[in-house]
């Protein structure tokens, strides 16, 4: 009886072990495929992204991702990368709002989701090829590189 009696634990604790691993990998399987949902419903999207670095906001569209981050078309640089920053869907009024803000007061704004109320770590040494742009400068940017900032769509200028 004693020896059934082992026997019949360690079989539980197995089933057991077994079952929280399948459920486990279930999980994870949901969690990817909510994940690939998300992406799906953010491509060929316009987006409104900062980084943490002292530069100006973004304003792009998604074209593509690179694992889970954004690959967007960025209308104020004219440039196509891989976005690492925080971003949000484009609205004029976002839009309108980032601009009345300096790069570090955009990144405490736009990073306080990801990084939960504690402090955003900010760059603030400009990059030798990057200038700061008025926010009549960046409209403008934005107009010549075919993006309308008061509609909030465009089509990429690209200049290679």
């Amino acid at each position: 009886m004693f020896i059934l009696k082992k026997t019949l634990h360690a079989e539980i604790q197995l089933a057991e072990f077994r079952g929280y691993h399948k459920a486990r990998e279930d999980l994870i399987k949901e969690k990817e495929t909510y994940a690939e949902f998300d992406r799906q419903q953010l491509l060929n999207t316009f987006i409104i992204g900062v980084s943490n670095e002292y530069e100006n906001p973004y304003i792009g569209k998604v074209v593509d991702f690179f694992s889970s981050d954004p690959v967007i078309w960025d209308f104020v640089t004219n440039t196509e990368f891989v976005f690492m920053g925080a971003f949000k869907p484009y609205t004029k009024q976002l839009f309108e709002a980032l601009l009345k803000l300096s790069p570090e007061e955009r990144a405490a704004v736009m990073f306080v989701n990801l990084y939960k109320g504690k402090e955003v770590s900010f760059n603030k040494v400009l990059r030798p090829d990057t200038a700061i742009l008025s926010p009549d400068e960046i409209k403008h940017t934005l107009m010549t590189n075919g993006y309308d900032w008061e509609k909030g769509v465009g089509n990429p200028t690209i200049s290679k």
